[in-house]
C-alpha cells in the first residue's frame, strides 16, 4: 500500500466514524470526489439536493445520491440476483444554467468507486473531460464492541 492509498483509507476511516452512530445503528452515506488524484469535495449525503462541485475544467457539476428504492431491489431479485448489494442512485447534473440538466443516472454500490469522464467509467460524461471525476462512496456498518 503506498502513502496515497494509506492516507485515503485513514481519512475515509475517520470520516466514516462520523457517519456511523453505534448507539442507534444509524448510518450515513459519505462521498469523496476526486479529479486526477486531488480531492475536490467530501460530504455526508443529503439526498434532497445535489452537491455542487466546481470541476477544474470550469464545469459546474451537481451530484445527487439517493438510496435505492424497494422497487429497484425487487427488480434485481426478479433478474435472479441471489444477493443484491446495498445500492444508491447517482445522478449528475449540469448546474451551469438556471435549470439544471441531467447528464446521467447510474446505480452503484453504497460502498464503491464510480468514475465519470469523456472516456467512460460508470458512464461517459463528455462535459467532465479527461481524466474525469471519481466518486468514492462509503456507507459504514455500525457495531457496538460491547
Amino acid at each position: 500500500m503506498n502513502r496515497i492509498q494509506a492516507s485515503f483509507f485513514g481519512v475515509m476511516f475517520a470520516f466514516s466514524a462520523l457517519a456511523c452512530d453505534p448507539a442507534t445503528g444509524e448510518r450515513s452515506q459519505t462521498v469523496d470526489a476526486d479529479w486526477n488524484g486531488k480531492r475536490l469535495a467530501s460530504w455526508e449525503v443529503d439526498s434532497s439536493e445535489p452537491k455542487v462541485i466546481h470541476v477544474p475544467n470550469g464545469f459546474k457539476l451537481g451530484v445527487l445520491i439517493q438510496d435505492a428504492t424497494t422497487e429497484k431491489y425487487s427488480e434485481l431479485k426478479k433478474l435472479a440476483w441471489p444477493y443484491v448489494p446495498e445500492l444508491v442512485s447517482i445522478v449528475l447534473y449540469d448546474m451551469g444554467s438556471s435549470l439544471p440538466r441531467e447528464l446521467t443516472m447510474t446505480w452503484g454500490g453504497a460502498n464503491s468507486i464510480q468514475g465519470y469522464g469523456s472516456e467512460g467509467g460508470a458512464d461517459r460524461v463528455e462535459e467532465l473531460g479527461n481524466p474525469g471525476l471519481v466518486l468514492h462512496l462509503m456507507k459504514p456498518v455500525c457495531f457496538d464492541e460491547s
